[in-house]
């Protein structure tokens, strides 16, 4: 539904129901959005929303092997084994919630600034879990890590892992763009920022325990790469026919907690 309520405000309401039957069951998710135009130079807006994600028929009932760096920590050393990963059937649906709220400003003609601040909070997510995680909580575990010869301290050959639902992830972040459109006789010159800031990306690890994944790589634990800061700078020129772009992209470092000094 849009509901204009009136010149200056704008709702937006939205519902999906979705049934996936048997073990998994239905879900009802909602979203609210609302648009406030205060002036004709700057503006509000927000939204809120759940969503749902059941798993996948290869998450419940499939498999697969692939070949891994591993750090055994028995030894210390990297060794190539493989991740052995089987489905589980008793995975429950994946649900989130998520928030914005921002602002749009033109303080001049032909600059625009656009602020947005983000948040999704994940409930029993879906995750495969991380080899090298079972490794460090329990190296001598031998149904989980299969070793040559002696169980307990052979050489590393295998580790297994499976489809589990992580307890939480809880990331929010910071959205910024603004460009600037300049006139001069040798054409039109647009310079923008559009930048990235991971405020949080905490995670419950099955065998890691708690996690503050921001500014890390997080290879020993389920969670993704997470640098905090992505910016892509651009100049754009135009004129008549003709245009060209220029960016610069620049990813701010992060700690890598496999290969650790």
């Amino acid at each position: 539904f849009a509901l204009p309520v009136s010149e200056e405000v704008d709702i937006q309401s939205a519902v999906r129901y979705e049934d996936y039957c048997c073990t998994i069951g239905d879900t009802i998710d909602p979203k609210l959005a609302v648009s406030w135009r205060a002036t004709d130079n700057f503006s509000l807006r927000g939204s809120i929303s759940t969503s749902f994600r059941a798993p996948s028929i290869f998450q419940k009932d499939g498999g697969g092997t692939s070949l891994n760096q591993m750090v055994d920590p028995l030894t210390g050393s990297a060794a190539f084994a493989a991740d052995r990963t089987s489905g589980n059937d008793e995975l429950v649906p994946e649900e989130s919630t998520a928030f914005n709220i921002g602002f749009s400003l033109e303080p001049v003609d032909d600059w625009s600034i656009e602020v947005d601040y983000w948040s999704f909070d994940f409930t029993d997510l879906i995750i495969k879990e991380n080899f090298q995680a079972i490794l460090n909580a329990d190296p001598q575990n031998p149904e989980r890590v299969v070793r040559a010869g002696d169980p307990l301290n052979g050489p590393l050959l295998q580790v297994n892992t499976s489809y589990v639902n992580a307890s939480s992830l809880k990331t929010s972040g910071l959205d910024f763009v603004t460009s600037y459109k300049v006139e001069t006789e040798a054409g039109t010159f647009t310079p923008s920022i559009n930048a990235t800031y991971v405020l949080k990306y905490d995670l419950d690890d099955p065998q890691a325990g708690k996690v503050e994944g921001a500014g890390r790589r997080n290879f020993n634990n389920v969670g993704v790469s997470s640098p905090e800061l992505r910016v892509n700078l651009g100049l754009n020129w135009a004129m008549d026919a003709y245009s060209a772009n220029v960016f610069v992209r620049h990813i701010s470092s992060y700690d890598d907690d496999q290969n650790v000094d």
